[in-house]
């Protein structure tokens, strides 16, 4: 979700935050193995300088989760899992001609 801070005086500033669940699920395909569930927080901010100018700086995964996305399998073990993006931050300006 984006809120743009217009209201307390601030309307070139807009915060974000998203936040992502995904329940237990099987991990392969014999179904004897449970990828554990998870939930991934997202913040961010950006401002907008002018028309044509915008700042950002995004943090993906704010509580430095360790989490699985998925497996592949033969049968009964893993051969590969898939681990999560750490936490991750991200600025940068756009700029627009």
């Amino acid at each position: 979700t984006d809120y743009n801070l217009a209201k307390i005086g601030l309307e070139k500033w807009t915060v974000s935050a998203g936040l992502l669940h995904v329940s237990d699920r099987p991990g392969n395909s014999a179904n004897n193995i449970t990828l554990p569930s998870y939930n991934v927080l997202d913040l961010g901010v950006r401002w907008n300088m002018d028309e044509n100018t915008e700042f950002y700086a995004y943090m993906s995964n704010v509580l430095d989760e360790t989490y699985y996305l998925s497996m592949q399998d033969s049968g009964d073990r893993a051969d590969q899992v898939d681990v999560g993006n750490r936490q991750l931050f991200r600025v940068g300006l756009t700029k627009r001609f």
